[in-house]
């Protein structure tokens, strides 16, 4: 009979990220937000020590960049020595933001950690009591990119072995929205005999199979207004009948989006109340976009100063409640019967070229300016999602104004 195991899948833990689209809000709380990830990195370990997992996986990504603050390092370190203390193992892999070549630790991690150095598939072994309960399989990237399949690579070995876990950084070739790396197809994860997938480089939490279970947990800290909603990761529980799996909740901070129809409003002064009621209730503190959706005529009396004073107003409430709200962007969304409205194939297609052409070629040529590069870092994540965001809202600006 296998013995059980049980483990936490997280990855794209993104340690440190700087927030940079988010530096205009107030300073009292801009702190908490860049303190965020490592908030979160605290309730996964002490989620792991409650639920006395055997092991953690960490499936890339644990960085939000390859030149990784000391900060980040240290603070990661610290977490494992507090797992070790509980004889946790850690087994881990980095992606395509901490990849291998520009990653230079300064810190050394502690014994219970085994990570994937090679961009060769590879396993590792769990052992309990001198005996090997299961292999863990993965790879780490060496560069920036891994463009092709890794799958064919994953072979079990030793059926004696219980337990065959793989550990992959990579994309689904169904999904579209993100960088294709180490992609895969469903059934070649399906046919390659693993008991269980652990995921990561894909943001939004999936399941993407029960049988055997294929799954993305999504990052554990929402970074910017894409990112919403709970964040964290899953909870396994392993014996040779069945997996049992369960979410669990990590994020510090959440990234919420809330749509406000006024077209029935007749005096701006009332979106102070039909805020305030429409605001969700959180467990931990809130960030929110707020898409209001109103007429042009309202569009024209109320202008979008009177508008930013009373979100202004509120956010001087809510900022003080425990746990705080904060409304950090608001967008306005006005009907237009003409051709260029807001709804039409033209406005569309612009809006999906914001977002989906990459800004990096864009602003290359800067880059390649020997002056220039002395002072600028390469643009994160959360930078570029800033630019196209203000892209957006000049758009929208422009189309009202005709």
């Amino acid at each position: 009979m296998k013995e059980s195991i049980s483990f936490i899948h997280a990855a794209d833990l993104h340690l440190d990220s700087p927030f940079r689209g988010l530096q205009n809000i107030p300073e009292e709380i801009f702190q908490e937000i860049q303190e965020s990830t490592f908030t979160t990195l605290d309730n996964l370990i002490e989620q792991a020590i409650k639920h006395k997992v055997d092991f953690l996986l960490l499936v890339g990504d644990l960085y939000d960049t390859d030149n990784q603050s000391l900060k980040a390092q240290v603070r990661l370190r610290n977490a494992f020595q507090k797992l070790e203390e509980y004889n946790i193992q850690v087994f881990l892999s980095y992606g395509n933001h901490d990849y291998l070549n520009e990653h230079s630790l300064s810190v050394q991690f502690p014994n219970n950690v085994h990570m994937f150095t090679s961009e060769t598939v590879s396993y590792l072994p769990y052992n309990r009591t001198e005996e090997t309960i299961a292999h863990i399989y993965g790879f780490s990237y060496e560069n920036r990119a891994v463009y092709d399949s890794k799958v064919p690579h994953y072979q079990r070995i030793n059926e004696q072995v219980p337990y065959h876990i793989g550990l992959l950084h990579g994309s689904i070739t169904t999904n579209t929205e993100h960088d294709m790396y180490a992609p895969f197809h469903l059934e070649e994860l399906k046919n390659a005999h693993m008991d269980y997938w652990a995921l990561g480089h894909i943001h939004k939490r999936e399941v993407l199979s029960d049988a055997p279970p294929i799954i993305y947990p999504g990052n554990i800290q929402g970074r910017h207004r894409k990112e919403i909603g709970k964040k964290g990761c899953y909870f396994v529980e392993m014996n040779e009948f069945e997996v049992q799996k369960q979410f669990i909740s990590l994020e510090s901070i959440r990234f919420e989006q809330l749509e406000l129809d006024l077209s029935g409003v007749e005096f701006l002064h009332n979106i102070e109340p039909l805020v305030l009621q429409s605001l969700p209730q959180l467990d931990n503190p809130g960030l929110i976009e707020l898409i209001i959706k109103m007429n042009e005529q309202q569009y024209e009396s109320w202008k979008q100063t009177r508008i930013d004073e009373w979100i202004d107003i509120i956010n001087e409430l809510t900022i003080t409640q425990s746990p705080w709200i904060y409304i950090y962007r608001t967008s306005i969304q006005v009907p237009k019967s003409h051709e260029f409205g807001e709804n039409s194939p033209f406005f569309t297609m612009i809006k999906k070229q914001i977002d989906e052409v990459p800004i990096q070629p864009i602003v290359d040529e800067l880059y390649q300016n020997r002056q220039a590069r002395k002072y600028i870092n390469a643009l994160s994540e959360s930078e570029i999602e800033a630019i196209k965001q203000e892209a957006d809202q000049f758009l929208q600006d422009a189309f009202r104004r005709g």
